[in-house]
């Protein structure tokens, strides 16, 4: 029975050729506890028997509104089920997806306890050809800030990384959608990407319930994700239009970092799901025609991406992708206190996600940026790992020159970088001399050592890399 007391929710389910999973999908959302909704089904042209399905659910519950269309895609499809919406808040649900029973209940609680725009839950996967659960980490809780209710002021640099593309893990608050006059994209694939951060971005506040109330069908032909092959590319178009919209909004600064991670990886993850060559061909077409410029993402991660798409098995370990890609926010919009503290803080991030991980090593060795001007004549101190780790960034950066590089054990070459003795300091010019050490013992030694031997002390440089960071 429905309680007129609670605010209205309206559930917005696009479904196309979903006749396998309709039915499940239709009974978990009119078993939920929370009863005050209206489910809008929009079928989107259907050649089976999904329409009759729908239609018969309508016919015994009048909460059901069923809709047809001709067929385009599932976001026009979702964007007709927004516009006939009358509730306070409204949930957009897959049509191969079934739910906890309390999932409408707990997040309608939660948005109004914290006056959110935005509630997201967890979900986990359901194995279809294998007939069980499986956990999808969709719900990256190690990224979100410890206070909540939260906003892109919070987590700048992870933003859209949160949760990942997923409109169908939230609950978003009607008014809110309506004042930004969002909506999802027309395109075949990759639809709801723009809506979704978007979303996120513009969010004052974003609240988490922090349970597993989704169940997220896998392992399918039919759904959307599945059909990626057909439009390889409509990843592209879709985060060409996120950073449009944040121009427009004026958060492309704030929100840099985080759209280009967030470009870089999906666009990975849609390459690593290509099969045929034709398929590689497509994305990769766009990719040599420029389309990867123009979302900001660093030449270094475009050829690296290149060489990728030409070897699938490269992709087992997704998190090793974009490394570097913080940089390019110092290069494009300069060095503050706050971008260096949130780019400190991403690495830092990276070491808990999975020892087995090249980020562990990478975290440590983040060239001190902030400390050296652009153009600058650099010495590294230290040859081994960090030291070449510094100059990797350098490189790709091209934040400053390398002069050589200072070690104990001169007389030798790192590339094509001379090593020097302490003693020869003194006949070089230079402007900083970058302790690349991450023992911070070993690294005093060294600094007064330098100083000892007549190294200008306003000279030297190094980061304590295990030292707190806060902005």
């Amino acid at each position: 029975m429905t309680n007129d007391n609670e605010p209205l929710v309206s559930i917005v389910v696009p479904v196309y050729n979903g006749d396998a999973f309709l039915s499940a999908c239709i009974d978990s959302i009119l078993n939920q506890t929370y009863s005050n909704f209206e489910l809008i089904i929009v079928d989107d042209g259907s050649m089976d028997s999904s329409l009759n399905i729908a239609e018969m659910y309508g016919q015994k519950d009048k909460r059901i509104l069923v809709v047809k269309k001709e067929h385009t895609n599932a976001g026009d499809s979702r964007n007709y089920g927004l516009d006939k919406a009358k509730g306070k808040y409204i949930a957009f649900l897959d049509c191969d997806d079934f739910f906890e029973e309390d999932l409408i209940e707990l997040k309608v609680k939660q948005i109004e306890k914290d006056e959110a725009d935005i509630c997201a839950s967890d979900a986990d996967l359901y194995l279809n050809n294998q007939k069980r659960y499986e956990k999808g980490k969709l719900l990256k809780k190690y990224l979100i800030p410890s206070r909540i209710p939260f906003n892109i002021d919070f987590c700048p640099a992870d933003i859209f990384l949160v949760i990942g593309t997923g409109p169908w893990m939230c609950l978003y608050r009607l008014d809110f959608i309506k004042k930004y006059g969002l909506r999802y994209q027309s395109i075949e694939r990759a639809n709801d990407v723009y809506f979704s951060n978007m979303a996120f971005a513009l969010a004052d506040k974003i609240t988490i319930v922090d349970k597993v109330l989704i169940h997220h069908r896998v392992e399918l032909t039919t759904n959307l994700q599945s059909g990626m092959k057909e439009t390889p590319d409509a990843c592209i178009d879709a985060n060409l239009a996120t950073k449009e919209g944040l121009i427009k909004y004026g958060l492309y600064e704030k929100a840099f970092s985080a759209q280009v991670k967030y470009s870089y990886y999906y666009i990975c993850s849609v390459a690593e799901r290509l099969s045929q060559n034709d398929e590689k061909e497509i994305l990769f077409k766009r990719i040599k025609e420029g389309a990867l410029e123009k979302l900001d993402i660093p030449r270094y991660y475009i050829s690296t991406l290149e060489t990728q798409i030409n070897n699938p098995d490269m992709f087992t370990v997704g998190s090793r992708r974009g490394l570097l890609l913080d940089v390019k926010r110092i290069l494009d919009l300069g060095i503050t206190n706050d971008s260096i503290a949130i780019m400190r803080r991403y690495y830092d991030t990276l070491k808990h996600i999975d020892n087995k991980y090249q980020q562990i090593e990478y975290a440590k060795t983040f060239f001190p940026f902030e400390s050296v001007r652009a153009n600058s004549r650099v010495i590294l101190y230290g040859k081994g790992d960090y030291g070449q780790q510094y100059l990797n960034q350098i490189e790709v950066t091209k934040w400053c020159n390398i002069v050589g590089f200072c070690d104990r054990e001169a007389g030798t070459f790192v590339e094509n970088y001379k090593v020097f003795s302490i003693e020869e300091l003194k006949t070089i010019n230079y402007d900083y001399l970058v302790i690349s050490i991450y023992n911070p013992v070993i690294a005093e030694e060294i600094q007064k050592e330098l100083e000892n031997n007549g190294v200008d002390k306003n000279k030297i440089v190094y980061f304590r890399h295990n030292r707190e960071i806060k902005e």
